[in-house]
């Protein structure tokens, strides 16, 4: 586990620190997230890129001025507090071989394309992993707890699993149905007898 740390500098550039990798590496925000990326890469199998060659893609990404290439918002090295994980930046190890630098958003939503069709999409559309068609935002309906701010999946889809649930709970609705009629009677009649109450 990592904690924030700041009185040794960095192992690799002498910059203050700002986290402790177990034991006693001591790491900047830039030296962290690249030890956590390779790191990452080992334990999931895939291409570890060198020392080096991550040294490229971080200036690169620094030159551009940490702009995601997938979402156009500015990445962070560490997350700065609630909601901010996602701008994070991440190893992105593309289908056809290439190794890049996105934010963590966008490495997310990457899987749910074919191939790296990622890059090609047109602004404000959204892959519906359901149908797999790639669909303008209005087909999707809103969801705050997402980050693209729409569901995972179109609206065509979300209704066809919603019949699906439906048929499949009838039994257990029409239940919840009668209990809920049940509960509230007493309240109507009550309701009731006061409205005929207060016209006499």
């Amino acid at each position: 586990m990592s904690e924030f740390h700041s009185m040794k500098p960095c192992r690799t550039c002498r910059q203050p620190s700002v986290r402790l990798v177990s034991g006693e590496k001591y790491f900047c925000a830039i030296h962290y997230r690249m030890y956590h990326m390779r790191v990452a890469a080992r334990k999931h199998k895939k291409t570890c890129p060198s020392s080096a060659d991550l040294t490229k893609l971080v200036e690169a990404v620094v030159a551009n001025g940490m702009v995601c290439v997938g979402c156009r918002r500015t990445m962070l090295w560490i997350t700065e507090g609630p909601g901010t994980r996602s701008n994070v930046i991440s190893l992105q190890h593309d289908r056809d071989g290439t190794i890049r630098l996105i934010c963590l958003g966008c490495n997310s939503r990457h899987q749910h394309f074919p191939g790296d069709t990622f890059y090609q999409a047109p602004e404000g559309h959204k892959w519906c992993h359901g149908c797999e068609r790639l669909l303008p935002l209005s087909g999707f309906w809103i969801s705050r707890k997402n980050t693209t701010g729409v569901t995972t999946l179109c609206k065509t889809c979300c209704g066809d699993r919603h019949k699906i649930w439906i048929e499949k709970n009838a039994a257990m609705l029409k239940e919840k149905r009668r209990i809920r009629y049940q509960r509230d009677k007493a309240e109507r009649i009550a309701n009731g007898l006061s409205r005929r109450n207060s016209r006499q």
